[in-house]
C-alpha cells in the first residue's frame, strides 16, 4: 500500500483520508453506498465507490481490487485467466494485491519488509491456503558500494534492502507473474528478470518516478504503460507499467 499520495504533504493526506472516511459514513446512512455497490460491474461506478477505500486494505480486498491502475488490473486479469489459475506468483509488497493474486493463482509468495502490515496482510489472506507470507525487514549494514539498496525514505533511511530485494532467490521456481510494488523497486526488477518463466510478466507499480525509468528502459522486456484511473486515488496521472518477458523455453 501507498504510504502518502504523491505532490501531497503528510498532513493534507491525512485531512482528506479523515474527509473521505466522514463521507464515507454518511453516504451509508443515507444508502448511497448501497446503491453504488449495487453496480460494481460498471468501471465508472466501481472507481468511485474505490474512493472510498483510501488506505483501507480490507475494503479494497471487499472490492476485490489491488492498488494498481485500472488498465494495468485488466492486462494481469487476463493474463492469468490465460493460465487457468495455475499460475505461480511473487511479490514484493503485500496487501490488497495479495488477496487478489491469491484469488486468480495456484501459488502466492508475498514478501514484506513491514512487520506490523505483514499482520495486517495475514488478516486479509487468511482465506487462502495457497499464499506464503514471506517477512524480511532491512537491516542496519551499509555499503556506499550497493546504493541501490539502500533507502533513502524517512523510517528506513541509511537501511540496508539488499536481503529483501535478493530473498526471490531463495524459491527455487520461476514465476508466471512477478509484482513489484515495494521498496528498491529497480534493483528488484534486476533480480526479477532472471526468476521469470518464459513469456512472464512483471508487473512494476507507480513506474512514472524518474528513478525508475532507467532500470525500466535497461530490462530488455517489452514495456507496456498503463497510466489513467487507479483505486482510491481522485485523479488520472497514476501509472502501473507491465514488462513481458520474451525469454523462450530452450527445452
Amino acid at each position: 500500500m501507498k504510504t502518502i499520495i504523491d505532490g501531497i504533504d503528510r498532513y493534507s493526506v491525512s485531512l482528506y483520508v479523515l474527509g473521505i472516511r466522514f463521507l464515507k459514513f454518511f453516504l451509508t446512512i443515507v444508502g448511497i453506498m448501497w446503491v453504488l455497490e449495487r453496480y460494481l460491474h460498471v468501471r465508472w461506478v466501481l472507481y468511485i465507490r474505490s474512493l472510498f477505500s483510501i488506505f483501507d486494505a480490507a475494503d479494497l480486498v471487499k472490492l476485490d481490487l489491488p492498488w494498481w491502475s485500472f488498465g494495468a488490473i485488466n492486462h494481469l486479469d487476463g493474463y492469468l485467466s490465460s493460465l487457468s489459475g495455475k499460475a505461480v506468483v511473487f511479490e514484493w509488497g503485500s496487501g490488497a494485491s495479495t488477496a487478489w493474486l491469491a484469488k486468480r493463482a495456484s501459488k502466492v509468495y508475498s514478501l514484506e519488509h513491514d512487520i506490523e502490515w505483514a499482520k495486517t496482510t495475514k488478516n486479509l489472506v487468511a482465506d487462502y491456503k495457497n499464499v506464503k507470507l514471506i517477512t524480511i525487514p532491512p537491516d542496519n549494514t551499509m555499503d556506499m558500494f550497493e546504493s541501490e539498496f539502500i533507502s533513502n525514505k524517512p523510517g528506513h533511511r541509511g537501511l540496508s534492502f539488499k536481503n529483501y530485494v535478493n530473498s526471490i532467490n531463495n524459491i527455487d521456481v520461476e514465476f508466471d507473474l512477478i509484482a513489484i510494488d515495494g521498496r528498491c523497486k529497480s534493483a528488484c526488477l534486476k533480480v526479477a528478470i532472471s526468476k521469470l518463466k518464459p513469456g512472464g510478466i512483471v508487473l512494476f507499480d507507480d513506474s512514472k518516478r524518474d528513478r525508475n525509468q532507467a532500470a525500466l528502459l535497461e530490462s530488455d522486456l517489452a514495456l507496456k504503460r498503463y497510466k489513467g484511473m487507479v483505486p482510491c486515488l481522485p485523479y488520472f496521472t497514476y501509472e502501473t507499467s507491465v514488462l513481458v518477458s520474451n525469454k523462450t523455453d530452450t527445452v
